[in-house]
């Protein structure tokens, strides 16, 4: 007998006793996959296109998610579940670094890029002589220079007279220079000399004029970051960093990110920091706007909690706290985010620790990985979903298996399991993101295929097969091959659902086949069908759980599961010719014995009469002349 150790409503399958939402009494789309942006670690809730490109940014030919989402919405889709996927590496990225030298072939210093991977190469460094530089003093660290950091080409930040003696304190008129750029959101600077290698008449020989250094070696190793960017001002009329601005989530986008800050309508005085305007832009294009914002944490517009409760783009935080002051305030100008990465490429690990994020959604869940088909990615989500329970998978072609045989190949690793499904081939499909002749591309249908799943539910119920004539799938012109119909039958007998293109009507699916080898869990209304009721069963017998447990309880528990199981009924979702054929619930004295009641347990045994699909239609035609008869078999 089953341990319970927590409260709670459980739901079990028994062999042949077929086992009746997150969305209340329907079965919801959830997308894993890659896109440019967009939260990590939880399911979002995503109701159109338009939500979708606000959240997780627009089409880009790297991921095939955006492409699928799409589909899902162009073909009907009501609303979907949207997992992020990005990898979930621990291993550092490699900084950019150089070392800096003088004329006399002397280390100065080296710089390294606090802008950990590739981004950190868009970073150089540009030493001149100071103007105060005394040309004829030679002795050690007394030469002066002034330096200037550049992030793609454009100035981020000047260091002016900066010495190598570092004993020199910040307060001098000259820094040393790790002194000077300890607040630099850019560079580190270490292994600085301090010797007369850097004495003032070689710094004269060395940068009389310019001379510019560009950071390299930065390298992707894992771990995915979120960029970031300092908004400056003056406190007090000393330059200092009022507050950082960080990415809402990690990737390279973020990069992409800036932010124009124009001054208020409130004046900064010795009572107040005054306000300040933000423009947030993406790629040039503006995002959001913010008016009239304040550094004090009193102000009913304090930056921090307007941005960190609001905006979809960036995140605040190190609020500079100096004393009000009239020269306490936000520079204006424009500040750059940097050092967002995607980290390395993602691996099958990163799509499982994203189908695990779906366990915040409650319900019944069809589930695509947009693209993916290796048998890792496809045999992890089927345990996913049979662990879960209520969970299917509809699963993405091989798109280089463009014929039947290298399709059954492709699928043969595949988990003999009821709680997912394949479908073959690849299709032409329209491309949004081109116009004229060449905005056609090769994809997968899941998006498409998702979009059926939940058109045959809302028309009909769950029990009617996602296939046939009348559940056409749009935006398709081809597709990738084209099998014969003994073709189909080979794919059919490996349980893989064909897509044939039927001249007048369009592309369709030709299949309700699971992975499944054997009935019932062969096919994809039984499986559904099952998958739906316990959903059901767990959130309307919520109720129960520490009310009495006696025979008033089960008889409100046997109505409510009764009155459900009456409606499935009645949209045909289980055969019968009446309601006692087409299931039954026992919730009494019979399965509620003193011994559970006392354990604190309810039990509820429902059997479902489940509607099997109509795959094989059998005319037999008969010539019938003066009692002879000849007959044909179609």
């Amino acid at each position: 007998m089953p341990v319970y150790s927590r409260p709670g409503v459980f739901v079990t399958e028994s062999p042949l006793k077929a086992v009746v939402t997150n969305r209340s009494g329907r079965t919801t789309a959830s997308f894993v996959g890659q896109s440019p942006r967009g939260p990590i670690g939880k399911p979002v809730l995503i109701t159109s296109w338009n939500a979708f490109v606000s959240t997780f940014g627009d089409i880009n030919s790297s991921y095939e998610l955006g492409y699928s989402v799409y589909q899902y919405f162009s073909n009907g889709g009501v609303e979907c579940y949207v997992v992020r996927v990005l990898t979930t590496s621990t291993t550092a990225n490699t900084a950019s670094a150089f070392v800096v030298t003088h004329g006399s072939s002397q280390g100065l210093l080296t710089a390294t890029s606090k802008l950990e991977g590739v981004d950190g190469d868009w970073i150089s460094i540009h030493i001149t002589e100071n103007a105060d530089n005394d040309e004829n003093d030679a002795s050690g660290g007394s030469g002066i220079i002034d330096l200037t950091v550049k992030y793609k080409g454009v100035t981020k930040e000047t260091f002016p007279g900066l010495t190598f003696d570092n004993d020199t304190a910040d307060t001098s008129a000259t820094i040393a220079v790790n002194h000077a750029v300890t607040g630099s959101q850019y560079i580190t600077v270490s292994a600085q000399v301090t010797t007369n290698h850097a004495s003032g008449v070689k710094i004269n020989a060395a940068y009389a004029t310019e001379v510019s250094h560009t950071l390299a070696g930065g390298a992707t190793s894992g771990t995915a970051a979120k960029a970031t960017a300092y908004v400056a001002g003056t406190e007090a009329g000393t330059p200092a960093n009022m507050f950082l601005l960080t990415a809402e989530n990690a990737g390279a986008w973020g990069s992409d990110l800036t932010v124009e800050v124009s001054a208020g309508v409130e004046v900064a005085s010795a009572t107040t920091y005054g306000t300040f305007n933000l423009i947030i832009k993406l790629a040039g294009a503006e995002k959001e706007r913010w008016a009239e914002i304040s550094l004090d944490p009193n102000h009913s517009r304090y930056v921090l909690t307007l941005l960190n409760n609001y905006s979809d783009y960036l995140t605040v935080s190190a609020v500079s706290t100096a004393a009000k002051h009239a020269n306490t305030k936000v520079t204006t100008g424009t500040a750059y985010l940097a050092g967002g990465s995607d980290g390395t490429a993602v691996l099958a690990a990163d799509y499982s620790a994203a189908l695990n994020y779906l366990d915040q959604v409650t319900g019944d869940l069809v589930i695509n990985l947009p693209g993916r088909s290796a048998s890792s990615d496809v045999n992890y989500a089927l345990s996913y979903a049979s662990t879960r329970g209520t969970g299917f998978i509809v699963i993405d072609p091989d798109p280089t298996a463009l014929t039947a045989s290298a399709a059954v190949t492709a699928t043969s690793a595949y988990t003999n399991s009821g709680y997912g499904a394949v479908y073959y081939p690849a299709a032409t499909v329209s491309d949004p993101t081109k116009t004229g002749p060449a905005a056609l591309r090769t994809a997968p249908l899941g998006g498409a295929i998702m979009a059926i799943y939940g058109k045959a539910e809302r028309m009909h119920s769950v029990a009617k097969a996602p296939a046939g004539l009348s559940l056409d799938l749009a935006n398709v012109f081809g597709l990738a091959a084209t099998y014969t119909e003994s073709e189909e039958g080979t794919l059919y007998d490996a349980h893989i659902n064909p897509i044939r293109l039927v001249p007048g009507t369009g592309a369709i699916v030709n299949g309700t086949r699971t992975l499944a080898l054997t009935s019932p869990d062969k096919f994809i209304p039984i499986r559904r069908t099952i998958n739906f009721v316990k959903a059901r069963m767990k959130t309307i017998t919520a109720f129960a759980v520490f009310e009495p447990n006696d025979v008033n309880l089960r008889t409100r528990v046997r109505n409510v599961v009764e009155q459900e199981l009456r409606g499935l009924w009645g949209r045909g979702g289980l055969k019968g010719n009446t309601s006692a054929q087409a299931f039954y619930v026992t919730c009494d004295s019979t399965n509620n014995t003193t011994s559970t009641v006392s354990n604190g347990e309810l039990h509820v045994e429902v059997g479902l009469a489940l509607q099997y699909p109509a795959e094989y239609v059998v005319i037999n035609v008969s010539q019938w002349t003066g009692g002879a008869n000849a007959t044909d078999t179609l």
